[in-house]
């Protein structure tokens, strides 16, 4: 949470409403985040009714989104898809912080508009300094 930076009523659209993208949610509300939860299934298949459990909002087709801008868009699922509707997402000056995906995926990313937009792209590692701040009380 710390590396996605401050969210205090700053928009943010959450893509994936599984575990990670769930847990993500509960902490930018806690944050003061306005969270739209964008739900995806993994699959071949697309898009599923989400959960909302605080959300602002929640979609099952990234269409909803219909070229909304988000200060941070976080995917949750580690599909190259739904990565990129993230990096779609992002305003100027946004960011994007990626779940772990496999090793042969790939993704396309525009460097002009991470230049031109000032785009901050983060990517997770679970274990590296975690364990403490997760262990102290709120």
């Amino acid at each position: 949470m710390r590396r996605l930076g401050p969210v205090f009523g700053d928009p943010v659209v959450v893509i994936g409403a599984g575990t990670t993208g769930l847990l993500l949610l509960q902490l930018l509300l806690l944050a003061r985040g306005w969270v739209l939860l964008l739900s995806w299934t993994g699959s071949a298949s697309g898009w599923r009714s989400p959960r909302k459990p605080g959300a602002a909002q929640a979609v099952t087709d990234a269409g909803a989104l219909d070229g909304a801008r988000f200060e941070v868009a976080v995917d949750a699922t580690g599909v190259p898809e739904a990565i990129e509707t993230a990096s779609g997402c992002s305003a100027m000056a946004g960011g994007w912080w990626s779940s772990v995906w496999p090793v042969p995926a790939a993704i396309s990313v525009s460097p002009v508009r991470v230049y031109n937009d000032k785009i901050v792209i983060t990517g997770p590692m679970a274990i590296l300094r975690s364990f403490g701040p997760a262990g102290r009380r709120v």
